[in-house]
């Protein structure tokens, strides 16, 4: 709509003008977002399976922590490998 309106923009209406910068500035932030997307896309392709395993490894070490309490206070927590 704003090209469209080029013409009454260079006569100087102020809403003709507006319309192109806003045009403008929303193609620019369309563009800055679809290129953040794909670069957060493309990191999380790259860390997402390095944080995986280190979550996995926290969560078998709290495991054996509460399998070592529970021995400790005298009853046995089932572990993962024993719950149907």
């Amino acid at each position: 709509m704003g090209v469209m309106a080029r013409g009454k923009a260079q006569r100087g209406e102020g809403l003709a003008k507006t319309g192109m910068f806003l045009g403008i500035a929303g193609i620019a932030l369309s563009i800055l977002i679809t290129v953040l997307a794909f670069a957060g896309i493309s990191f999380l392709q790259k860390k997402g399976p390095e944080w995986q395993q280190q979550m996995e490894q926290k969560a078998q070490e709290m495991e054996r922590a509460a399998n070592e309490a529970a021995t400790e206070a005298g009853t046995a927590a089932p572990t993962t490998s024993e719950v149907p």
